[in-house]
């Protein structure tokens, strides 16, 4: 509903600033017939000024003397028009007023040379008039100029050549009225030139804006480029205030920026184009169309008026026509995919499409019509602007919804590692291991985090920051060699990567007996385990004790018990007569021991030996 309220706002601003100037009755103005027109019927100050157009006086190859009266010329020719063939000539018109008020006629004309004589005084010239193209050169203007008008009937004379359009002609015919509605006139159309020029402007340096903060979206850039070589255009265009800016700017150069912007100005939209309807816009005709549109600027820099503008004309203009319509197809095309984009866009493009063929119409002289290019050109930039606004609209509302789903889940993130981090501390507190980390570079020492039966296992609260040397090592029953080959290895784990460690694990003893302060020793089982980063570097060494003193006690014991149960199941395995044989063969035995005990009251070792 906005882009409707903005879209709808700006064509109300632009209609205001076309209506900005001072209303007239809008009588239509009448037209020259045969060289001669009657104002005498036409009030000044109610209907405003009007352009001289109609039959004017016509004479081919000569130049009138404006001073003296000469016979009738020997044709006529329509002003504005085309000549039919490039050449140079005479034109006269006479025209009867009533008043002889402060009048004032406009003079603008970017197409001919020409000198112009009022009433037989000069009051200005555009170039050069040549009777041959060599001597020939244009001009461009767009002024205003004080006459001395007469109540009877008033001359003007003009000296016309021009050998750089192929059917010759001039645009624009003098333009008649009094000196004050004539000036407010042109400030009006100023007015107007300044809006889309400084709005284009504008949206030019808000897209270029955008690029630097959001480089990905190419876009931005594509309409910023867009939209500096409108402004260079519009410039050009309108009241040609670009000649304000460079006041002896030549014809041929108007002609080569005029042109070369407008190469320039239709490649980036191309460009993007392509970047809203990806899967629509061929990449191939984008490549074509920029090498196409580079050679064409290369083409104006480096030839000829004459020749580069018959190229334009005969090459660039149906090119031209050919890419904004295959453009407008696929735009239309894609409405399904791109349902926001291809209505604006569209939309927009349409508008400035429909300009763009009202000034080539009314610039071949087909209709005469003003050129209102530019204003379509504002209405389409606007169009990509709101497209853009929205679209990073679009996006910073997903972000905000992202940046709250990830808030609340961070939230909940933070509030499981505080739940983890208790049941760890939990485990570390209740776990019957000793579990603690190696961490440092040259010489690792204890973290805090270790178990709270590490303290019980090795008989100590002096834990963090002690070497595994000082804490466990020194009181174990390994050797010098046995315990600096361990400690190197942990050195050396903690400078190397995972695989460094594998190849080194060996080094590392799963069981170790201890003794703290002569007390009874104490048999300790270590796992060690590596802690990497993401770059596979070894940060830390986990290590985990358990006192399996007792567990050795009762295996040990468990073994004496095994044996003696092995004894008596072997001695159940026997049969009962043989055990029954044994038990009279032992009972024999016994009783001829005490027979001999008993018959040899002294010691004797025949007795023994019995």
């Amino acid at each position: 509903m906005s882009k409707h309220l903005s879209m709808t706002f700006i064509i109300m601003v632009i209609a205001s600033l076309l209506g900005c100037q001072k209303t007239y009755s809008g009588k239509k103005p009448p037209k020259a017939v045969q060289g001669v027109v009657d104002l005498r019927n036409w009030n000044f100050d109610k209907d405003g000024p009007l352009d001289l157009n109609g039959e004017w006086e016509f004479q081919w190859d000569t130049l009138i003397n404006p001073e003296t009266t000469t016979p009738r010329l020997n044709q006529y020719m329509h002003l504005p028009g085309l000549w039919g063939k490039p050449g140079y000539g005479s034109f006269r018109l006479k025209f009867k007023l009533n008043n002889n008020q402060n009048f004032g006629i406009k003079i603008k004309e970017r197409r001919a040379s020409f000198e112009i004589f009022f009433n037989g005084e000069k009051i200005t010239s555009n170039g050069v008039i040549g009777d041959n193209p060599r001597d020939n050169q244009g001009g461009i203007i767009s002024e205003i100029y004080k006459v001395n008008t007469k109540n009877s009937v008033n001359e003007i004379v003009i000296y016309a050549s021009n050998y750089n359009f192929g059917r010759g002609g001039m645009k624009a015919a003098p333009r008649l009225g009094f000196f004050e509605d004539l000036t407010q006139e042109k400030e009006g159309n100023l007015l107007r030139d300044f809006f889309v020029i400084g709005g284009i402007f504008i949206m030019c340096l808000y897209h270029f804006i955008l690029f630097a903060l959001r480089p990905a979206e190419k876009s931005t850039l594509y309409c910023a480029l867009f939209c500096f070589s409108a402004v260079i255009g519009a410039l050009a265009e309108g009241e040609y205030y670009i000649l304000n800016i460079f006041p002896n700017l030549h014809y041929q150069n108007y002609w080569k920026i005029r042109l070369c912007f407008l190469f320039l100005t239709t490649a980036p939209l191309i460009l993007f184009f392509k970047s809203i309807f990806t899967n629509y816009i061929s990449s191939k005709i984008v490549k074509y169309w920029n090498i196409f549109s580079i050679a064409s600027v290369l083409y104006v820099l480096s030839l000829e008026f004459k020749i580069f503008l018959k190229l334009f004309l005969i090459t660039y203009l149906p090119a031209l026509a050919l890419i904004l319509i295959y453009a407008l197809i696929q735009i239309f095309r894609s409405r399904k995919d791109y349902q926001q984009e291809s209505r604006i866009i569209g939309i927009g493009l349409v508008i400035w499409i429909a300009a763009a063929v009202n000034d080539n119409l009314s610039a071949t002289f087909v209709i005469n019509t003003p050129f209102v290019a530019s204003y379509g050109l504002f209405l389409f930039i606007f169009s990509l602007s709101i497209l853009l606004s929205i679209r990073f609209s679009s996006a910073f509302k997903n972000l905000a919804i992202a940046q709250i789903e990830v808030k609340e889940l961070n939230a909940g993130l933070e509030a499981k590692v505080k739940e983890k981090t208790a049941d760890i501390r939990s485990i570390l507190i209740h776990i019957k291991q000793g579990i603690f980390a190696l961490a440092g570079k040259g010489e690792p020492v204890i973290q805090e985090d270790y178990s709270s039966h590490l303290e019980t296992i090795l008989e100590t609260e002096k834990i963090v920051g002690e070497t595994i040397e000082k804490l466990l090592l020194e009181q174990s029953d390994l050797n010098p060699d046995e315990r600096n080959i361990i400690e190197e290895t942990i050195k050396f784990s903690m400078i190397g990567d995972s695989l460094t460690y594998d190849l080194n694990e060996h080094n590392l003893p799963n069981e170790l007996g201890f003794h703290h302060r002569r007390k009874k020793a104490k048999i300790l089982e270590l796992d060690w385990g590596p802690i990497a980063n993401p770059e596979d570097e070894i940060e830390k060494v986990l290590v985990c004790i358990r006192d399996v003193s007792l567990q050795r006690k009762l295996l040990s014991e468990s073994e004496a018990q095994r044996q003696e149960l092995n004894i008596i199941d072997e001695i159940l395995k026997i049969k009962a007569t043989k055990f029954n044989d044994f038990i009279d063969t032992s009972k024999k035995f016994i009783d001829e021991n005490r027979r001999l005990i008993e018959k040899n009251s002294e010691y004797s070792e025949n007795a023994l030996k019995t």
